[in-house]
Protein backbone atom coordinates (compact mmCIF):
# COMPACT_ATOMS: atom_id res chain seq x y z
CA UNK A 1 0.00 0.00 0.00
CA UNK A 2 1.47 3.29 -0.57
CA UNK A 3 0.18 7.09 0.39
CA UNK A 4 -2.54 7.53 -2.15
CA UNK A 5 -3.90 3.93 -1.69
CA UNK A 6 -3.53 4.81 2.14
CA UNK A 7 -5.38 7.93 1.67
CA UNK A 8 -8.27 6.57 -0.96
CA UNK A 9 -8.88 3.91 2.33
CA UNK A 10 -9.46 6.86 4.77
CA UNK A 11 -12.04 8.23 1.82
CA UNK A 12 -13.44 4.92 1.96
CA UNK A 13 -14.35 4.20 5.23
CA UNK A 14 -15.37 7.60 5.81
CA UNK A 15 -17.75 7.40 3.32
CA UNK A 16 -18.87 3.90 5.14
CA UNK A 17 -19.04 5.49 8.40
CA UNK A 18 -21.74 7.90 6.96
CA UNK A 19 -24.04 4.94 6.59
CA UNK A 20 -24.78 4.97 10.05
CA UNK A 21 -27.07 7.94 8.83
CA UNK A 22 -29.58 5.55 7.02
CA UNK A 23 -30.81 3.90 10.33
CA UNK A 24 -32.91 6.35 10.25
CA UNK A 25 -35.35 7.71 13.31
CA UNK A 26 -36.32 4.98 15.87
CA UNK A 27 -36.98 4.38 19.29
CA UNK A 28 -34.31 4.51 21.58
CA UNK A 29 -34.01 4.19 25.62
CA UNK A 30 -33.18 7.18 27.43
CA UNK A 31 -29.84 6.14 28.02
CA UNK A 32 -29.17 5.19 24.30
CA UNK A 33 -28.22 9.08 23.65
CA UNK A 34 -25.05 8.82 25.23
CA UNK A 35 -24.45 5.70 23.03
CA UNK A 36 -25.56 7.41 20.04
CA UNK A 37 -23.37 10.80 21.01
CA UNK A 38 -20.46 8.79 21.74
CA UNK A 39 -20.43 7.26 18.26
CA UNK A 40 -21.30 10.58 16.63
CA UNK A 41 -17.99 11.96 18.45
CA UNK A 42 -15.89 8.70 17.11
CA UNK A 43 -16.83 9.92 13.52
CA UNK A 44 -16.33 13.73 14.14
CA UNK A 45 -12.96 12.77 15.14
CA UNK A 46 -12.52 10.52 12.69
CA UNK A 47 -13.11 13.22 10.11
CA UNK A 48 -10.70 15.63 11.91
CA UNK A 49 -7.83 13.06 12.20
CA UNK A 50 -8.63 12.50 8.31
CA UNK A 51 -7.94 15.90 7.09
CA UNK A 52 -4.83 16.06 9.21
CA UNK A 53 -3.25 13.28 7.86
CA UNK A 54 -3.84 14.94 4.68
CA UNK A 55 -2.07 17.88 5.39
CA UNK A 56 0.66 15.21 6.65
CA UNK A 57 0.39 17.16 10.39
CA UNK A 58 0.32 13.16 11.52
CA UNK A 59 1.23 13.62 15.51
CA UNK A 60 -1.56 16.05 15.38
CA UNK A 61 -3.87 12.93 14.23
CA UNK A 62 -2.30 10.75 16.52
CA UNK A 63 -3.25 12.58 19.55
CA UNK A 64 -7.03 12.81 18.38
CA UNK A 65 -7.21 9.35 17.51
CA UNK A 66 -6.52 8.71 20.85
CA UNK A 67 -9.72 9.40 22.07
CA UNK A 68 -11.18 7.96 19.23
CA UNK A 69 -9.74 4.71 20.54
CA UNK A 70 -10.92 4.82 24.40
CA UNK A 71 -14.51 5.53 22.20
CA UNK A 72 -13.67 2.70 20.03
CA UNK A 73 -13.67 0.28 23.29
CA UNK A 74 -16.36 1.33 25.18
CA UNK A 75 -18.54 1.26 22.31
CA UNK A 76 -17.53 -2.73 20.95
CA UNK A 77 -17.59 -3.32 25.26
CA UNK A 78 -21.51 -1.30 25.56
CA UNK A 79 -22.36 -3.87 22.28
CA UNK A 80 -20.82 -7.03 24.04
CA UNK A 81 -22.68 -6.72 27.46
CA UNK A 82 -25.89 -6.65 25.14
CA UNK A 83 -29.14 -5.39 27.35
CA UNK A 84 -27.07 -4.44 30.33
CA UNK A 85 -25.64 -1.71 28.53
CA UNK A 86 -28.01 0.83 30.44
CA UNK A 87 -26.02 -0.14 33.71
CA UNK A 88 -22.71 1.03 32.21
CA UNK A 89 -24.10 4.25 30.72
CA UNK A 90 -25.96 5.39 33.58
CA UNK A 91 -22.96 4.77 35.87
CA UNK A 92 -20.83 7.08 33.34
CA UNK A 93 -23.17 9.43 33.07
CA UNK A 94 -23.07 9.53 37.25
CA UNK A 95 -19.74 9.69 37.50
CA UNK A 96 -19.96 12.62 34.77
CA UNK A 97 -21.89 14.72 37.33
CA UNK A 98 -19.96 13.86 39.89
CA UNK A 99 -17.14 15.26 37.58
CA UNK A 100 -19.04 18.40 36.99
CA UNK A 101 -19.97 18.83 40.77
CA UNK A 102 -15.94 18.68 41.52
CA UNK A 103 -15.58 21.69 38.41
CA UNK A 104 -17.64 23.73 39.56
CA UNK A 105 -16.64 23.44 43.29
CA UNK A 106 -13.09 23.82 41.43
CA UNK A 107 -14.32 26.96 40.02
CA UNK A 108 -15.69 28.88 43.16
CA UNK A 109 -12.49 28.12 44.99
CA UNK A 110 -10.22 30.15 42.17
CA UNK A 111 -12.98 32.76 42.18
CA UNK A 112 -14.44 31.98 38.64
CA UNK A 113 -17.74 31.18 39.90
CA UNK A 114 -19.34 33.00 43.04
CA UNK A 115 -22.28 30.50 44.18
CA UNK A 116 -22.05 27.17 43.24
CA UNK A 117 -25.51 26.20 44.28
CA UNK A 118 -27.44 26.33 41.09
CA UNK A 119 -25.13 24.18 39.71
CA UNK A 120 -25.12 21.87 41.82
CA UNK A 121 -29.14 21.54 41.88
CA UNK A 122 -28.85 20.78 38.62
CA UNK A 123 -26.70 17.42 38.99
CA UNK A 124 -28.95 16.71 42.29
CA UNK A 125 -31.99 16.38 39.62
CA UNK A 126 -30.23 15.59 37.04
CA UNK A 127 -28.90 12.50 39.22
CA UNK A 128 -32.19 12.01 41.03
CA UNK A 129 -34.37 11.74 36.87
CA UNK A 130 -31.40 8.92 36.67
CA UNK A 131 -32.30 7.29 39.84
CA UNK A 132 -35.65 7.02 38.76
CA UNK A 133 -35.24 5.79 35.55
CA UNK A 134 -33.41 3.08 37.20
CA UNK A 135 -35.83 2.05 39.32
CA UNK A 136 -38.60 1.97 37.10
CA UNK A 137 -37.11 -0.20 34.56
CA UNK A 138 -35.55 -2.42 37.15
CA UNK A 139 -32.04 -1.70 36.08
CA UNK A 140 -30.22 -2.89 39.29
CA UNK A 141 -26.79 -2.10 40.28
CA UNK A 142 -24.95 -0.04 38.10
CA UNK A 143 -21.81 -1.07 36.50
CA UNK A 144 -18.28 0.60 35.56
CA UNK A 145 -16.78 0.61 31.73
CA UNK A 146 -13.49 -1.10 32.58
CA UNK A 147 -9.60 0.41 31.74
CA UNK A 148 -8.76 0.67 27.92
CA UNK A 149 -6.14 -2.30 28.42
CA UNK A 150 -8.90 -4.18 30.14
CA UNK A 151 -11.11 -3.76 27.01
CA UNK A 152 -8.52 -4.21 24.76
CA UNK A 153 -8.01 -8.09 26.12
CA UNK A 154 -11.67 -9.05 26.41
CA UNK A 155 -12.06 -7.95 22.30
CA UNK A 156 -8.88 -9.76 21.51
CA UNK A 157 -6.85 -6.39 20.36
CA UNK A 158 -3.89 -6.28 22.43
CA UNK A 159 -1.89 -6.20 19.27
CA UNK A 160 -3.88 -3.20 18.51
CA UNK A 161 -3.56 -1.58 21.97
CA UNK A 162 0.03 -1.24 21.82
CA UNK A 163 -0.81 1.96 19.23
CA UNK A 164 -3.05 3.28 22.24
CA UNK A 165 0.07 3.32 24.61
CA UNK A 166 2.35 4.79 21.72
CA UNK A 167 -0.03 7.24 21.17
CA UNK A 168 -0.01 8.41 24.64
CA UNK A 169 3.72 9.04 24.16
CA UNK A 170 2.49 11.77 21.11
CA UNK A 171 -0.37 13.34 23.69
CA UNK A 172 1.76 13.81 26.34
CA UNK A 173 4.24 15.55 24.08
CA UNK A 174 6.94 12.52 25.10
CA UNK A 175 10.88 12.96 24.15
CA UNK A 176 10.30 9.71 22.56
CA UNK A 177 8.89 10.94 19.71
CA UNK A 178 10.62 13.98 19.34
CA UNK A 179 12.16 12.36 16.18
CA UNK A 180 9.35 12.76 13.89
CA UNK A 181 10.02 16.05 13.70
CA UNK A 182 13.83 16.57 13.85
CA UNK A 183 16.12 16.20 11.20
CA UNK A 184 19.56 16.60 10.54
CA UNK A 185 21.08 17.99 7.27
CA UNK A 186 24.65 17.07 6.12
CA UNK A 187 26.45 19.74 7.46
CA UNK A 188 25.07 19.09 10.78
CA UNK A 189 22.57 21.94 10.84
CA UNK A 190 19.11 20.57 12.84
CA UNK A 191 15.98 21.20 11.51
CA UNK A 192 12.56 20.84 13.36
CA UNK A 193 9.32 20.32 11.06
CA UNK A 194 5.59 21.82 11.50
CA UNK A 195 5.02 19.04 9.19
CA UNK A 196 5.93 15.09 9.01
CA UNK A 197 5.86 14.24 4.92
CA UNK A 198 6.80 11.14 5.49
CA UNK A 199 4.90 8.66 3.04
CA UNK A 200 5.90 5.04 5.93
CA UNK A 201 4.30 7.55 8.75
CA UNK A 202 1.53 8.87 6.82
CA UNK A 203 0.47 5.28 5.83
CA UNK A 204 1.13 3.35 9.07
CA UNK A 205 -1.05 6.44 10.58
CA UNK A 206 -3.67 6.17 8.11
CA UNK A 207 -4.01 2.73 8.87
CA UNK A 208 -4.64 2.98 12.71
CA UNK A 209 -7.01 5.81 12.56
CA UNK A 210 -9.45 3.76 9.50
CA UNK A 211 -8.65 0.57 11.96
CA UNK A 212 -10.42 2.01 14.93
CA UNK A 213 -12.77 3.71 13.49
CA UNK A 214 -14.00 0.23 11.89
CA UNK A 215 -14.02 -0.87 15.28
CA UNK A 216 -16.13 2.02 16.58
CA UNK A 217 -18.48 1.50 13.60
CA UNK A 218 -19.14 -2.09 14.38
CA UNK A 219 -19.51 -1.70 17.88
CA UNK A 220 -22.38 1.21 17.67
CA UNK A 221 -24.04 -1.10 14.80
CA UNK A 222 -24.17 -4.05 16.93
CA UNK A 223 -25.73 -2.44 19.43
CA UNK A 224 -28.15 -0.29 18.20
CA UNK A 225 -28.94 -2.63 14.82
CA UNK A 226 -28.72 -5.89 15.85
CA UNK A 227 -31.15 -7.09 12.94
CA UNK A 228 -28.96 -5.25 10.47
CA UNK A 229 -25.75 -7.87 11.77
CA UNK A 230 -22.06 -6.76 10.81
CA UNK A 231 -21.83 -5.12 7.46
CA UNK A 232 -19.53 -7.20 5.65
CA UNK A 233 -17.39 -4.19 4.70
CA UNK A 234 -16.10 -3.86 8.13
CA UNK A 235 -14.30 -6.97 8.63
CA UNK A 236 -13.21 -6.97 4.57
CA UNK A 237 -11.73 -3.19 5.29
CA UNK A 238 -10.24 -4.82 8.79
CA UNK A 239 -8.33 -7.23 6.90
CA UNK A 240 -7.04 -4.78 4.49
CA UNK A 241 -5.63 -3.16 6.85
CA UNK A 242 -4.07 -6.09 8.84
CA UNK A 243 -2.30 -7.31 5.28
CA UNK A 244 -1.02 -3.33 4.77
CA UNK A 245 0.54 -3.34 8.39
CA UNK A 246 2.32 -7.16 7.72
CA UNK A 247 3.63 -5.91 4.49
CA UNK A 248 5.03 -2.77 6.47
CA UNK A 249 6.58 -4.72 8.87
CA UNK A 250 8.16 -6.63 6.72
CA UNK A 251 9.15 -4.05 4.71
CA UNK A 252 11.19 -2.95 7.86
CA UNK A 253 12.96 -5.82 8.70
Amino acid sequence: MDRVDALKLLDEVAELLKRADDLGMREIRAPDKYLMWLFSRTRSTYVAARLLIRESLLDEAMQLTRSLMTDALRLLELNRVGSEREAYLLHWVNESLTEWGHLIKEAVRVGIEDDPQPVLRKIDEHRAALTRYQERHEIGRLKRLRSEKQLAIQHRLEHEYWDFEYVNNVVHGSPLIADHRIARRDDGTMLLMTYLRDDDWTIRTALMVAQWALHAYGGFLGAMAPEMGRPTEIAAYLARIETANQELGASTR
